[in-house]
């Protein structure tokens, strides 16, 4: 489904995508707390770059960018 924001002069500024969600911050997480995040917010984990027993320090795509429900993201670990 999707939702126009019209400008006040009846001109589309952008499209909002309502089955979209926020990528959590899971910085300084286990991969297996960041996993059960990823799941509660309709998202999943695509792959864990680095070693699993580490933290989480950054995700692809990052922290707070809308991706689309049910959607991949990337760990990486250090």
């Amino acid at each position: 489904m999707r939702a126009w924001r019209v400008h006040e002069y009846g001109q589309p500024l952008d499209v909002l995508q309502l089955d979209t969600v926020p990528v959590p911050d899971v910085t300084g997480m286990s991969v297996t707390q960041a996993t059960a995040v990823m799941q509660d917010a309709s998202l999943s984990v695509a792959n864990v770059f680095g070693k699993p027993d580490k933290k989480v320090f950054v995700t692809d795509p990052s922290a707070g960018v809308k991706a689309k429900k049910g959607s991949s993201v990337n760990l990486y670990t250090r």
